[in-house]
């Protein structure tokens, strides 16, 4: 097997690669699955079984357990929020979300700001 050398134009490509599976155990895969997309796949999965023994979603098994979940790796996968993954979108809303009622100064979260005031005096002769 030979591998295709790529030329780099920056080290930001170094940093973005992705970890795709090529085997499991002794048996190839046909195509390499990356890894983000198998997580994704297998998150879908268990929120839909939740879903489906909490209130019972009534669609053939098929579509249940497999094209719905592999529909919701593909989009989380290919869809990017505001230029970043999914999944880094939902950390940083969630972090936004927390420090939402702390103000930050200098780089810095704080708790109790103060705000700043001043008076400004007219004297008009």
């Amino acid at each position: 097997m030979e591998e295709d050398r790529k030329i780099l134009r920056s080290y930001n490509k170094l940093k973005n690669f992705e970890i795709k599976i090529y085997r499991l155990g002794n048996t190839t895969i046909p195509f390499p699955v990356p890894i983000t997309t198998t997580v994704y796949f297998v998150v879908a999965l268990i929120i839909i079984a939740i879903i489906d023994a909490t209130i019972g979603i009534h669609i053939n098994f098929v579509y249940k357990y497999v094209a719905l979940p592999l529909g919701i790796a593909y989009i989380a996968k290919n869809k990017k929020i505001d230029g970043k993954p999914l999944h880094k979108y939902l950390l940083r809303l969630i972090q936004f979300q927390n420090i939402k009622k702390s103000k930050i100064e200098r780089f810095e979260i704080r708790e109790n700001l103060e705000s700043f005031r001043f008076k400004i005096n007219f004297n008009i002769d």
